[in-house]
Order: structure tokens, then sequence, then C-alpha cells
């Protein structure tokens, strides 16, 4: 029997990526055809996935990947830029030039002890040095470069640029860099969907239409089912006809959360001598999870101020629909509105909920249910 086919938590290619053609279609001839995007949906739901797996496979074109997650400055904003395009140079053939490029930031490289991959770093300049403006000049070099390398670039989780205190004046020298990038399109992505509508849809923000608005929803579930239950017949297990119900019962949407369930369940039906998958396997694959991330979701629930913690688990027991409803308030013990206000404002901060069509969720679906069952 072979190895268990199911991945998660980190990007996905080749047999672990499930296709979304028509998205695909549409960023492909953006990409190809000079289109900005800003494109937004949750966490795990394929996102990067989707976007690196098109811009590797553009003819003549690389990619140039920058995680924006938690930038702070503009010199973290920098930082990520000129290391991710490094990284390209390293790969592409055109270290030398991209290095001369950032010269005055005296970039250095270094190998990974582990993967022997290189990695980068910018000198000990003060932080004073790294200013709106250096930003402006760092999507310039990316420019400059692309004229004879043919580069399309990822901005990934790109809502965070709002952590900067310098924000407008950092999204404003972008946009003054970028409506000039004829030859270079950029992909926006994240996973707060109203910062991502505000940045790019908000006639006040800088880069107010500078990209087209693209929405990702989670696969539709035939489509998604079908993924998955090949892969679990590939690798030498069949799916018996109440699995999908089972999981169904659980609200899972992310890709990547229905692929760490997948992969407890097949490890649950191999621990049980059989080679079909089943409902019975559900429960187990469950209590594994929450056996792996006890320690986590303990530390989250113990960080958390009570009321923020009364908010969690009702949200996890009773949806996050109406959470100001007297019935809400009562079961929760949360008499005060305004004490519900500040707890979800400090929860969403943290990125442990959302929000989605008038209704507050949990982001992970796993601490959701270990929540409920408390």
């Amino acid at each position: 029997m072979k190895s268990n086919p199911f991945a998660y938590g980190r990007t996905v290619d080749g047999e672990d990526y499930c296709p979304r053609r028509s998205l695909e279609r549409i960023v492909r001839s953006n990409f190809l055809g000079g289109q900005n995007m800003a494109i937004h949906g949750e966490r795990r739901i394929g996102k990067t996935s989707l976007v690196t797996n098109v811009a590797r496979r553009l003819p003549k074109k690389r990619l140039v990947y920058a995680d924006f997650l938690f930038v702070n400055t503009p010199r973290d904003v920098v930082e990520r830029i000129a290391s991710a395009l490094l990284e390209t140079a390293s790969t592409a053939g055109f270290l030398e030039n991209a290095m001369k490029t950032f010269a005055n930031l005296r970039p250095t490289m270094s190998f990974d002890t582990l993967s022997g991959s290189p990695t980068f770093s910018l000198g000990s300049a003060p932080e004073s040095h790294y200013t709106p403006e250096t930003v402006e000049s760092a999507l310039e070099a990316v420019h400059d470069l692309s004229a004879k390398n043919g580069l399309v670039v990822v901005f990934d989780e790109f809502q965070d640029i709002l952590r900067l205190s310098e924000s407008s004046a950092v999204l404003a020298r972008m946009r003054s860099r970028i409506q000039f990038h004829k030859r270079l399109t950029y992909a926006f992505t994240g996973s707060h969907r109203s910062r991502m509508v505000d940045i790019f849809s908000n006639p006040d923000n800088p880069l107010y239409k500078s990209a087209m608005p693209i929405a990702m929803e989670p696969i539709p579930t035939d489509e998604l089912w079908e993924f998955l239950a090949g892969k679990f017949d590939r690798s030498g297990i069949k799916v018996a006809a109440d699995l999908r119900p089972a999981v169904a019962e659980l609200g899972i949407e992310a890709t990547g959360d229905l692929q760490q369930l997948c992969r407890m369940v097949w490890d649950k039906t191999r621990e049980r001598s059989s080679r079909t998958a089943a409902a019975v396997d559900v429960p187990a694959a469950i209590s594994e999870i929450f056996r792996i991330e006890r320690s986590g979701y303990e530390e989250i629930a113990s960080s958390v101020s009570p009321s923020q913690l009364k908010l969690l688990k009702g949200i996890a027991k009773m949806g996050g629909g109406n959470i100001y409803s007297n019935e809400f308030r009562e079961a929760n013990g949360l008499a005060a509105p305004g004490t519900i206000t500040t707890a979800y404002k400090h929860l969403e901060r943290r990125r442990l909920i959302y929000r989605k069509e008038e209704s507050w969720k949990i982001d992970s679906p796993f601490f959701r249910l270990w929540l409920a069952s408390l």
C-alpha cells in the first residue's frame, strides 16, 4: 500500500494541488496580459497554491514571491521584496545583477544548514534608512530586472501592509511606481477580505482600482470531493458511501483543512487494517487532531480574556450570526453588548475569528470543534 497521499500546511503542487480550471484561466490571462489582481479569500483555501502554480507554468516568466505576513515597518517590506527577488535571481541566473541593484542595502547571502538553499538578508542600516521612498525604490528595482528576465510578482498576505504606521504613504509610493510598470504584473493576495477590499476598492486609499478584485470562494463540494476521493483511491484506500456526509456535517470548507482531516482519516483506516475509509474513522481522526493540536489550543484559551473565551465558545456552539441577541448573551454569560464588541475586535485582530456574510466564524474549524466539546 502506498504512503499517505494528503498534504497540508504548505503550498502544494502536482497531485497535491486541486485544480480550479476557470479561475486558473482568469489568473493566467491576467498575468500574461499585464492585468494586476487583488485575490482575497479565507486562509488555507488555496490562494497561494493557485497563483504560484499558475505563475510557474507561464511561458518565459519567472515568479517573484514575497510574503507580507506580519510586516510592521518599511524595512520589513523592503526586506521581503529584496529577499524574494534575490531568491528568484539565484535560481534564474541573474543573481549578480540583482545583488548590484540592491548594493545600497548591502545584501548578504548565506545557505540554510538543512536544505542548502541560499537565503538573503540586508545590512544593518538604521531603521530610519528605510522609508516609503525606499519601498518605491525596491519596486523599481524589480521592474528594472524584469525587463530582461520576464518576472511576475506575487505579494502574499498583502493586507498586512496596513500594520505599518506609514501605510498610507507606503501604498501611495507603491502606486506611483506600479501604475507605470506596463511589462510587470502583480498579484496581491490576502486572507482578510474586508482589509483587502478596503485597500483596493475604497476611493480614499492610494491603490483604489489599481488591481482587478477576485473573490476566491471554496471549491464546489462535488468537485472537491472528487479530488479527495481520487487521492484515497490512488493510494489503495476505497471510500465508503457514508464518509462524505460524515465529513460534511463538520462544516469544513477550506481545502487545506479538509486535506488535514483526510490525512488523519487515512491513518485511522490503516490502523484498523481496512482498505475502506468510512464514517467510523472521522471521530477518531478528529480526536487525533485534538491530541496533536491540544497544547496550541490550550495556549490560545489561556491567553485570551474571560469574555473573549466566552465569545469563542459561544460562536463554536451556537454560531456567530447574532452574537448580540439576548439568547446568545444569556447562554454565554455576556451581559453587556460593549463587552462583546471589545472581545470580537481583539479576537479578529489576532486572526482567531473573521466576519463572513454577516456572521462571525472561527478561523480554524478544528479549534471550533475543540471549543464546542468543552
